[in-house]
């Protein structure tokens, strides 16, 4: 019966102790500094003007640091063009080319 008391004592501070610690990480994950999102990477003042090459449509947009990827598909193939969003400049043009051999690491 003395064995029964303690494990039930022992149960009820784990619960209390479980208790306690998932507050504490709710209330830090509350107080804490939110991700940086898309709207502080860019600056919000200016405008840039961002004109694809020709034939070229736009398949899909990511930010990377301070610059933005565009992945645009045309007549000849897949790119990859990383922009400057506060000039909208290209700063490097990279080509997607399939290959018919899977490299070797």
């Amino acid at each position: 019966m003395r064995a029964l008391k303690i494990l039930v004592i022992a149960m009820g501070l784990l619960l209390v102790a479980g208790t306690l610690g998932l507050a504490f990480v709710i209330l830090h994950r509350l107080s804490s500094k939110p991700p940086t999102t898309m709207a502080q990477i860019v600056p919000t003042h200016g405008h840039a003007d961002i004109t694809l090459p020709a034939g070229t449509h736009l398949v899909g947009m990511t930010a990377i640091g301070d610059r933005l990827a565009l992945h645009v598909q045309g007549p000849g193939g897949d790119a990859i063009l990383l922009i400057d969003p506060t000039s909208g400049t290209i700063l490097e043009t990279m080509e997607l080319h399939e290959s018919l051999t899977v490299p070797q690491p």
